[in-house]
């Protein structure tokens, strides 16, 4: 198999603290035809964090409003504070024919799985 012809979901998920954000950035620095899923969270906005880069920081009622238009791949709640993964990041990454990586958390990366084809993923599990 050829990664570089075939546009793939690559999902780096672990428990928190594990290092898969570590992970990623390396990996974005090594391959140019990787793109990162950024996620919308409704928790606050850390210190040097950057709305666009890291995350797409929103409120409570803005991120249920996006769930409920279907707007995310996949959702989770971590102590209180929602995340999801938008579609929108999949067909841009297509458009640009490059790969999309993930960097969530093991409840996000099981949902990815299930909803699509295995061929489609290339899965990394950090403990």
């Amino acid at each position: 198999m050829n990664i570089e012809k075939i546009n793939k979901l690559i999902i780096i998920s672990s428990p928190s603290g594990a290092g898969k954000t570590t992970l990623c950035k390396l990996l974005l620095k090594k391959m140019k035809n990787i793109t990162l899923s950024i996620s919308y969270t409704s928790r606050k906005k850390r210190i040097n964090e950057i709305n666009g880069k890291d995350y797409f920081f929103v409120s409570n009622e803005k991120f249920i409003k996006l769930n409920k238009n279907k707007f995310f791949i996949e959702t989770a709640k971590n102590f209180n504070n929602f995340y999801g993964s938008p579609f929108k990041n999949i067909t841009d990454s297509k458009k640009k024919k490059v790969h999309l990586l993930f960097d969530i958390d093991w409840k996000g990366a099981r949902k990815i799985r299930k909803n699509f084809k295995q061929a489609d993923i290339i899965d990394f599990f950090i403990l």
